[in-house]
């Protein structure tokens, strides 16, 4: 899917439980972008695809789903659970095909940028908070009252959040400092680690440091700080070779950026997408430049 400069919405693709289109046929093939006239005439800024499901940003802060809420992935409680159900939410499955609604945001939220990944939506809020909802591994484990809505990590409250990628199974944010924090899936090492094979709440991800122009003193509380002169003095920051700046999640890899301009990757390297030689470097579990 992608959106115009005016704001209208084109879609493409196989229609997987109505993630294209609800409005068509179950596995129809859009073999050429098609207008989506079901959104009326709101002015699309951002879209984001999952699996079975289609997100999408307006240019009032409000967000659109549509196609499959089997995992609640729509942030909206249609198909949901009674709040008072004693079935267990692991085997619990929603409805498909569910037409463009607008995600439950919570009073005066307003969202700047979204991500879906597998059956899971992220929404970064204009005050620099992330809600998620839809697969537990990714939004956390809920009751049936909070099925489907769109929440908080407590892991990420008060943290300035900047970023937001969404990979097949695992999730990144950025920070206003340069931290990188990521969740989720991790059996190829995505999330820059080897162990867990899981993460269920975000982490710091932990970047290489090059050498630097600037002297870093060993007093300092970290080891990736350096000493800075700018107007005010001498400010201690993190150095510019271990912020990160920017943050893109694929199936199985991850992506950073650094403010430096350094270009760093984890994850599965199967088919050559770390840039790496797939002989040598079949799969990076650490945090590696290229």
């Amino acid at each position: 899917a992608c959106a115009t400069s005016q704001g209208a919405l084109y879609v493409v693709g196989t229609n997987v439980r109505g993630c294209v289109d609800p409005d068509s046929p179950e596995e129809e093939i859009c073999s050429r972008p098609r207008l989506l006239e079901s959104i009326g005439q709101i002015k699309v800024v951002q879209v984001a695809c999952g699996y079975d499901h289609t997100a999408a940003l307006s240019s009032n802060g409000s967000v659109l789903t549509w196609g499959s809420n089997e995992m609640g992935q729509l942030g909206h409680r249609r198909g949901g659970p009674s709040c008072d159900s004693k079935e267990s939410l692991a085997s619990f499955q929603g409805p498909t095909h569910c037409r463009p609604t607008g995600m439950l945001l919570g009073k005066g939220r307003r969202a700047s940028a979204i991500a879906c990944g597998n059956r899971f939506t992220l929404v970064l809020t204009t005050r620099m908070c992330l809600l998620a909802c839809g697969t537990p591994s990714i939004a956390g484990y809920r009751d049936a009252s909070s099925w489907g809505s769109a929440q908080e990590l407590p892991s990420l409250v008060g943290l300035p959040l900047m970023q937001l990628s969404a990979g097949g199974h695992h999730a990144a944010v950025v920070t206003a400092h340069g931290t990188a924090l990521v969740w989720g899936k991790n059996e190829t090492g995505c999330c820059g680690r080897e162990y867990p094979k899981e993460l269920a709440v975000p982490v710091p991800v932990k970047i290489p440091s090059e050498n630097q122009s600037a002297s870093s003193p060993a007093n300092l509380p970290f080891t990736d700080w350096a000493i800075w002169n700018n107007k005010d003095g001498l400010v201690a920051k993190m150095s510019d070779d271990v912020a990160i700046q920017d943050v893109a999640c694929g199936a199985e890899h991850t992506i950073l950026v650094t403010r430096s301009g350094r270009l760093l990757v984890c994850g599965s390297n199967q088919r050559g997408q770390l840039g790496a030689d797939v002989s040598k470097v079949p799969n990076a579990t650490t945090v590696v430049p290229v």
